[in-house]
C-alpha cells in the first residue's frame, strides 16, 4: 500500500480519551491514509510512525480477524 496523505487530529477532543496510534500505542496525532487497487486504509498513527512505509508499521498483528484459527 501507498501513502497517500495525512491529517492532523486536533488535541481537544471534546474532553474525551486521547486517540492511540495503532502501530506502537504512544499518542496518535495524525490520521494517515494508505492506499492500493483493492481499496483504501486510514489509520490514526503517531508523530514518529507517521514518517513510516505500510509494510514498517506493526499493524498486520493488530488486526482481529473472525474464523481464523
Amino acid at each position: 500500500m501507498i501513502k497517500t496523505g495525512w491529517t492532523r487530529i486536533s488535541e481537544n477532543r471534546n474532553g474525551g480519551k486521547p486517540a492511540r496510534c495503532v502501530s506502537c500505542g504512544g499518542k496518535g496525532r495524525f490520521k494517515v491514509t494508505f492506499e492500493d487497487s483493492f481499496g483504501k486504509l486510514i489509520v490514526t498513527l503517531c508523530e514518529d510512525c507517521k514518517e513510516l512505509e505500510y509494510e514498517q508499521l506493526h499493524l498486520q498483528s493488530k488486526l482481529d480477524w473472525p474464523g481464523v484459527a
